[in-house]
Parts: structure tokens; C-alpha cells; sequence
């Protein structure tokens, strides 16, 4: 895999890790889908004037913007929804390696619909990246309270829409759409999805709520939609996506480390095992696969 690829992927993954905590802060008086719909703000509006600075095309064939539209409303409304939904009913280090085993979908995908090649070192990789995500979501006391297995529930799904999401993406981008087209055309597309969901529910007056929601909203549009969602862009339209999506396995240790040391939440012992499986399983796709 090129070191650039590699930098691009690390970088978005970075970014996404940092959104589990701006997610946590700015839902604590605000309603999912209106922080959604304020975190798609400035991302689409900084996506287009870059495009529009660098002389980017903002208009594609017609099949490629129904392709980038439904997978911005399944990504960033549906599975999103699903995914926060689940972050509310469980604890993060748990429910979030489960959303993040969106990798196996994404390489069984990818090698099924998209024709890509299941070398060896994609196949030990990903049972290494999945085993140690599942490893990183064990607890070993029984004090919790909540609805915990809800929160995991909607985690799967929102993996399992996210991981098929992989193979209209990866289309358009080797049929010649350009990455920013694609990325401005999904974030529109979550926009437009959440405020028309917050219009149907009568809840507009939501996204004013809150201001402490209103400020992590607009950060996570800025790092996690537009830095993040672009450097993986650009990654994915040079790299085949069953390897690439591989590398969103070190986003569950990356927040598990985040969680203990910002949201005080106590990993297993088994933590320390997982969180080798998967850099081992990443490095085994990046730098040999």
C-alpha cells in the first residue's frame, strides 16, 4: 500500500476516533438528528468552496448523483441514527468496537460485488482486525445498567449498512467520479435527509436548542465530515477498498484509549490483547498486503 494512502487513512481514521467524543458532548442536550444536521452545515459548505477554489467540477452524470445521494441518506442519516441511538443505550468502548466491525462487511462486499481479490493477507488480516475488535467490546463486571444489548444491536446494523455502503462508493470512484464530488454530494444528502426528518416531526426548533450541541455539531462537521471524509475519499479512489477499509479497524482501539482517558470508562483486561490483533491485522494489510 502507497505511504500516502496509508497517511490519508490514518488521518481520517484519526479524525472519526476524535468524533466518538464529539458526538458524546454534543448529544447530551440535543436531538441526534438535528446534531446531524448541523454537523452537515459547515461541511458542505467548506467542501464546496475548496472545490469551487480549485477549479473543481461540482456537476456529475446523473446515475453517479443518485449513487452518492443514497449513500449519504444510509450513512449519514440511517446508519448514523442507528449508531448514536446505540451509543445512548450502552457504553462507548463497548458499543463502539461493534459499529466499527463495519470492516468485514466492507471486505466481503468489496471482494463479492466489486470483483477485488481475497489475497491471504486480506483474509488473516480481517479475522485478526474482528477478532480483536470483538475482544476490545468484552467487560468483565456485571454492574452495568441501561439497555446494553440495544445499544449493541443498533451498532451491528449501522456496521453492517455502513459496510455495504463501501460498494456504490468504490464504483463511482473507479468509473471516474471524483472523490470531492462524491463526498459534497453525500454530506448535501445527510443534510437534507435529517432536516427534512426533523420537518416531518414537527422538531425543527431543535437545531437551536442547544448551543453547547450547536458548537460540537459544527466541530464534527469540520473534523470528522470534511477532513475526515475527505482524506478517505481521496484514499479510497487509490487504494482497493478491501484492503483500505481494514485500516477502520484501529479506530476501535484508538477510541477505546480515548474513552478511558476522557469519558473514564473501564476496559477488560482482554483490551490489551485486542488492541494487538488489530495493529497487527492492520499492519499486515498496509505494509505487506
Amino acid at each position: 500500500m502507497k505511504t500516502l494512502v496509508i497517511g490519508l487513512g490514518f488521518g481520517a481514521i484519526m479524525c472519526w476516533s476524535l468524533n466518538s467524543l464529539m458526538i458524546d458532548k454534543g448529544l447530551k442536550n440535543m436531538d441526534v438528528y438535528a446534531f446531524n444536521a448541523i454537523r452537515t452545515m459547515p461541511a458542505t459548505a467548506l467542501i464546496i468552496l475548496f472545490m469551487i477554489l480549485t477549479g473543481r467540477q461540482l456537476f456529475v452524470r446523473l446515475d453517479f448523483f443518485i449513487m452518492a445521494f443514497i449513500t449519504g441518506v444510509s450513512s449519514y442519516f440511517l446508519a448514523l441514527g442507528l449508531f448514536v441511538h446505540g451509543l445512548g443505550r450502552g457504553f462507548t468502548h463497548k458499543v463502539w468496537p461493534v459499529g466499527n466491525s463495519a470492516p468485514l462487511w466492507a471486505t466481503i462486499s468489496a471482494i463479492l460485488f466489486l470483483g477485488e481479490k481475497a489475497t491471504l493477507y486480506v483474509l488473516v488480516a480481517t479475522s485478526l482486525v474482528i477478532s480483536g475488535i470483538y475482544l476490545l467490546s468484552q467487560r468483565e463486571f456485571n454492574d452495568d445498567t441501561g439497555s446494553e444489548e440495544g445499544g449493541v444491536l443498533l451498532a451491528f446494523l449501522a456496521a453492517l449498512i455502513w459496510g455495504l455502503l463501501i460498494v456504490p462508493n468504490k464504483y463511482c470512484l473507479n468509473q471516474g467520479m471524483s472523490p470531492f464530488s462524491f463526498l459534497y454530494i453525500m454530506i448535501i444528502a445527510g443534510m437534507v435527509s435529517n432536516v427534512s426528518f426533523l420537518v416531518i416531526r414537527g422538531r425543527l426548533g431543535e437545531l437551536t436548542r442547544s448551543k453547547n450541541g450547536i458548537t460540537w455539531g459544527i466541530i464534527s462537521g469540520i473534523v470528522a465530515l470534511f477532513l475526515g471524509g475527505l482524506s478517505w475519499q481521496i484514499a479510497l479512489s487509490i487504494e482497493e477498498a478491501s484492503r483500505l477499509v481494514l485500516m477502520l479497524g484501529a479506530e476501535s482501539p484508538i477510541v477505546l484509549l480515548l474513552s478511558v482517558t476522557f469519558l473514564k470508562e473501564r476496559p477488560s483486561k482482554k483490551s490489551l490483547l485486542g488492541i494487538v490483533m488489530v495493529f497487527l491485522g492492520v499492519f499486515l494489510v498496509t505494509w505487506l498486503g
